[in-house]
């Protein structure tokens, strides 16, 4: 709590814009090494009554690995697009995808493509 304020966070969303270094600069260093540089668990073991999204974190690579979670973020996208049916997806951009956090899913799991 006392770190949230002095870094003006307001609401539980803005953890999602959190660093290793700010979290290290304001003596969270510690911290980082015991959830072994994931700001997502250090986060979430932290305030476990918010359901954080683990993708707008930093996510190690192999987090993409179980195609659950890879099915998870593509439903919360169309959710958050607003997407009610398959149609829709057809008009999809990397960019959005991107945007939303699913870099990592594009980059190792479809080739960087939306095609694949």
């Amino acid at each position: 709590d006392w770190l949230g304020r002095e870094l003006g966070y307001i609401s539980f969303s803005c953890w999602y814009g959190i660093s290793s270094s700010d979290l290290s600069r304001n003596g969270g260093y510690g911290l980082l090494r015991r959830y072994k540089r994931s700001l997502f668990k250090a986060v979430q073991d932290t305030y476990p009554e918010y359901p954080w999204i683990p993708w707008k974190f930093n996510v190690p690579k192999n987090y993409w690995s179980n195609p659950l979670r890879r099915r998870w973020f593509f439903e919360c996208l169309g959710r958050e697009l607003g997407y009610v049916g398959f149609e829709r997806w057809y008009g999809i951009t990397g960019s959005e995808i991107k945007n939303h956090g699913g870099s990592g899913v594009l980059l190792n799991y479809y080739n960087d493509s939306i095609y694949n």
